[in-house]
C-alpha cells in the first residue's frame, strides 16, 4: 500500500490546470472481498469519511442489486450530510501493482443531502478478484468540487434593515408584548420584549398567545428553557444562530420551534440533530418515534434508511410494538429509494429534501410528514 504526500507545485497553476486536476482522491479498502456474500441486494457499507467538509460512505453490492446483470457488482457513493454540495464524482479501483484498472465518472451536479449515486453494473466480480490487493478491493473515490469564482467583487454594503430588525428584540420602548419564561428552580425567570407585528409573520403561535389587546401585556411560559426561547426569538428576528448553538441545543430547539410554529428553524435544527446523532440498533426506534411525534420527516427518513440497510439485525433485535401505524408505507418508500439508488420520478421514492425543495419552489408549506408533503404536491400539480 502506498501513502501519497501532497503535490509539490513550482510556479502558479493555470485555471485550466486547476479545472483538470482539482480532484480529491480517497482510497476505500474492502478487506476479505472474496468472502463477502454474493446474494443480490446484500449491501456492504464502508465507514464514513470526509471530503469537502461533507460526510460520505461507499456502498458495494458484491452480488449486484436486482437490476444488475449476472456477475456484476454494484458500487455507490452515498452523501450522508444534510446540506447540498456541487461535486463531480468518480469511482475506480486499482490492482495489486497499484495500477488503475477501471474508473467511471458520474455527471457533475448538485449532490442533495443523504443522496446516493453510483453504478448498477460497475464491473464483474471476477475482474475484481483478479485485482485484489492482499485480499482487499482497493476502490478509489474521486471528487471535484464546483470551483468558486476568483475575481474580485465590488464592495456593496448590506441593507441596513437586515441589522435594524434584529436590534429591535428586547427594545422596551417599542415592544408591545413581554414573554416571561420560567426556567425552574435553578434558573431565574427571564423576560423578553417583543413585537406582535414580527411574531405575526414569523411565529404565529406566539402571536396568538400575545393576543390582540392594545398596549404591552405579559405572557408566562413555563415549558421551555430561557436559553432555548432566546435562541428561537433571535432567529425570529432574523439573526443567524451559530453552529455551536444549533449543535448543542438542536433537540430542544426542535421541540420549541415545533410548539410555537417557527417552521424554518425547526427544519434547520432537525438537520443539525441528524448530523450530530449516530443512528444505531439501540436508538433507531426511539428516533423513529420522536421524529413521528414532531413531524421531523428528514429524521424519520434517516431512521428508515438505517432499518432497510440493516434489516436482518433490526428484525432480530428491535421490537416495533410502539411504532406508528404508517411505518409499513415508510419502509416501502425507503426500500424503493435504496433500489433506485436514491432517485426516481415517483414522489413516493423521492428524498424528503427533494420533496421540500419542490414545495418551496411552488411557494407551499414545507413542514409535515412524507405523506403530507406528497399530498400537498399532488394537490398543487
Amino acid at each position: 500500500m502506498f501513502t501519497l504526500n501532497p503535490a509539490v507545485e513550482a510556479g502558479t497553476p493555470s485555471k485550466e490546470f486547476r479545472e483538470d486536476n482539482g480532484w480529491v482522491m480517497t482510497p476505500v479498502y474492502f478487506h476479505g472481498f472474496e468472502e463477502l456474500p454474493t446474494t443480490r441486494d446484500v449491501c456492504i457499507r464502508s465507514p464514513e469519511f470526509e471530503c469537502f467538509r461533507h460526510r460520505w460512505l461507499v456502498l458495494i453490492y458484491p452480488g449486484g442489486v436486482q437490476s444488475s446483470d449476472d456477475g456484476m457488482v454494484g458500487v455507490y457513493l452515498k452523501h450522508v450530510s444534510a446540506e447540498n454540495i456541487d461535486v463531480q464524482y468518480s469511482i475506480g479501483y486499482k490492482s495489486s501493482n497499484m495500477k488503475e484498472v477501471c474508473r467511471k465518472f458520474g455527471e457533475k451536479y448538485t449532490f442533495p443531502g443523504y443522496c446516493t449515486k453510483g453504478f448498477t453494473n460497475f464491473t464483474t466480480r471476477s475482474d475484481i478478484i483478479d485485482a485484489l490487493v492482499g485480499g482487499a478491493w482497493a476502490i478509489v473515490i474521486g471528487m471535484r468540487c464546483k470551483e468558486l469564482t476568483t475575481y474580485s467583487q465590488p464592495f456593496i454594503n448590506e441593507n441596513p434593515l437586515s441589522t435594524a430588525i434584529p436590534k429591535m428584540l428586547m427594545d422596551k420602548e417599542t415592544a408591545d408584548v413581554i414573554f416571561e419564561i420560567e426556567g425552574g428552580d435553578d434558573t431565574p425567570t427571564a423576560k423578553f420584549h417583543a413585537h406582535r407585528l414580527i411574531l405575526k409573520h414569523c411565529a404565529p403561535y406566539l402571536d396568538e398567545l400575545a393576543g390582540s389587546e392594545s398596549g404591552s401585556n405579559s405572557i408566562t411560559i413555563n415549558d421551555v428553557q430561557p436559553k432555548v426561547f432566546r435562541l428561537m426569538l433571535h432567529y425570529v428576528y432574523g439573526r443567524k444562530l451559530t453552529d455551536d448553538d444549533l449543535k448543542s441545543s438542536s433537540k430542544d430547539i426542535i421541540d420549541a420551534a415545533d410548539k410555537f410554529g417557527v417552521v424554518n428553524l425547526k427544519l434547520e435544527a432537525e438537520a443539525w440533530y441528524l448530523k450530530s446523532t449516530k443512528i444505531g440498533i439501540d436508538n433507531v426506534l426511539e428516533l423513529l418515534l420522536y421524529a413521528d411525534s414532531k413531524n421531523c420527516a428528514l429524521l424519520k427518513e434517516a431512521a428508515m434508511d438505517f432499518i432497510v440497510a440493516n434489516k436482518a439485525e433490526v428484525i432480530e433485535k428491535v421490537s416495533f410494538g410502539d411504532a406508528p401505524g404508517d411505518i409499513a408505507s415508510d419502509i416501502l418508500a425507503a426500500v424503493m429509494r435504496w433500489e433506485s439508488g436514491g432517485v426516481g420520478g415517483e414522489m413516493s421514492a423521492m428524498r424528503i429534501s427533494e420533496l421540500r425543495k419542490k414545495l418551496h419552489e411552488k411557494g407551499l408549506e414545507i413542514d409535515g410528514s412524507r405523506e403530507t408533503l406528497i399530498a400537498r404536491l399532488k394537490g398543487n400539480a
